[in-house]
C-alpha cells in the first residue's frame, strides 16, 4: 500500500482497496471466533470457577 503514495499524488481507490483486502481476514476472524472469546471471557469472571 506503500506504493500508492508518492510525492506527486496518492491514488486514494487503490490505497482504500488495499486497505479493505488487508483488513478483510481479521475482521472475519474476529466474527468468527467472537463466540468463543465471550465464552472465555464470561467462564473467567465466575467466582470460583463452578468448583465445589
Amino acid at each position: 500500500m506503500f506504493n500508492f503514495i508518492s510525492v506527486e499524488q496518492t491514488q486514494w481507490a487503490k490505497l482504500a482497496a488495499g486497505a479493505m483486502v488487508a483488513m478483510a481476514p481479521v475482521i472475519l476472524i474476529g466474527l468468527l471466533a467472537q463466540r468463543h472469546i465471550v465464552k472465555g471471557l464470561t467462564v473467567g469472571a465466575v467466582k470460583g470457577g463452578g468448583r465445589r
